[in-house]
């Protein structure tokens, strides 16, 4: 989509009640789950792993329509102030952040596709709390890349480009300086995972979020931000320190929170690019 196309969409989108946000969610999310058949079928697979018996049309819908909501608030979030963005986010265990950064060491912010998980860093950010994100930018263009990293970092914050060699240096100087870092950990996109259950099958887990946590000492932190009705609830689990943690024991750990999250809100999971090995 032409970005002055999407930028005037996003202003009417910011413009409009929320019961019109989610009669337009709807219908294009209709339309959406009769057209695309590809990631109907991935969707299919998902809600089977998060439990949701025989799911059908109706539940592959379900999910297109949640994720045109969260996208329609989260490409709002350049027209708004602080206040505006607080007004419909409620922070929940924000505490976990002070207490793990007392270590000095960072925080490693883990999360899945799952509800408005793009609204979290501008969150995070407008509660002043230094933080760093990466984000993929050959699947999307630069142009969008750089669209959607205007509304990342909004208030503030940093985005560093996935594919950039620099950015593994990047991401552990960031660390040392005592900064979050926010990754997206359900999908593997450099082919570098390890391979684990998950929710009954088999992915391959970013190798990345791991790997810096032991290399670096840094706690990691689960969190969410779902959508209930036209607000949203920012959670986070207890930090996961790494002293006496192998490999192994640190990703059980990770998926242990990451699995029960989806299990809650299997609608909310929008991982569209399959994720499970050998299916």
């Amino acid at each position: 989509m032409n970005i002055l196309i999407l930028q005037a969409f996003s202003f009417l989108i910011y413009l409009i009640p929320y019961p019109l946000k989610s009669f337009l969610a709807g219908i294009i999310g209709f339309f959406w789950a009769l057209g695309d058949k590809g990631r109907g079928n991935v969707v299919i697979k998902n809600l089977k792993h998060s439990g949701i018996n025989k799911p059908g049309f109706f539940d592959i819908w379900r999910v297109f329509k949640n994720h045109l909501m969260d996208l329609f608030y989260f490409v709002s979030v350049q027209f708004m102030a602080r206040k505006k963005m607080f007004s419909f986010i409620s922070g929940i265990d924000i505490q976990y952040f002070d207490k793990a950064l007392k270590n000095k060491k960072g925080v490693i912010l883990l999360s899945a596709h799952l509800g408005g998980a793009e609204i979290a860093g501008p969150y995070i950010s407008a509660k002043g709390y230094p933080l760093l994100a990466v984000a993929e930018w050959k699947g999307v263009g630069e142009k969008h890349y750089r669209f959607y990293n205007r509304l990342r970092t909004r208030f503030g914050g940093e985005v560093l480009p996935l594919e950039d060699r620099k950015t593994p240096f990047l991401i552990k100087e960031s660390l040392k300086g005592n900064r979050i870092l926010a990754l997206i950990s359900d999908r593997n996109l450099t082919g570098k995972g390890i391979l684990t259950d998950f929710l009954g099958g088999k992915i391959l887990f970013p190798r990345g979020p791991i790997h810096y946590a032991l290399r670096c000492g840094s706690p990691i932190i689960v969190g969410t931000m779902l959508r209930k009705g036209n607000k949203y609830i920012a959670r986070l689990y207890p930090p996961i320190y790494i002293q006496g943690e192998t490999e192994d024991s640190l990703l059980g750990k990770v998926k242990m929170y990451m699995e029960k999250i989806i299990r809650e809100n299997p609608y909310m999971w929008y991982a569209f690019q399959s994720v499970w090995v050998g299916e």
